[in-house]
Parts: structure tokens; sequence; C-alpha cells
């Protein structure tokens, strides 16, 4: 419903690979997740290509309040 205008499409195609490049700092999220007790629930599929599988998983390695 969102790609329905050409303005959308032209926004999302500029949008989205520039939010490839951003690299968080997956240490201060987990101790901020920790900190405020957040939970977190991660959707990725086996062919996911926005967020990889394996991504998914090792940032949810060791961290109980992230659910796969």
């Amino acid at each position: 419903y969102y790609l329905e205008s050409q303005q959308a499409r032209e926004f999302l195609g500029k949008a989205w690979p520039a939010l490839r490049q951003l690299v968080p700092n997956t240490a201060r999220v987990h101790a901020a997740l920790r900190r405020h007790g957040i939970p977190v629930h991660i959707f990725a599929g086996r062919h996911d290509r926005v967020i990889p599988l394996k991504a998914a998983q090792e940032f949810a390695k060791g961290q109980p309040l992230i659910k796969l």
C-alpha cells in the first residue's frame, strides 16, 4: 500500500540502500535493552535479505530478552 505513488517508490529506492550502511553498536544496543528491560522479537526468514537469519541469530545470542 505504501508503494502506490511514484514518489513513494523513488523515496524507498533512495532510502533503503542508505539504511544498509547503518551498523549499530550491538554492545550498546544489548546494554540498553537489558538496562530498560525491553523485550525484542525478531522475525527473519531463511531467505530474508533484509535481516539474514544468521545475523538475527548472532544478535540474539546470549540475550534473554531477544526472541527469534
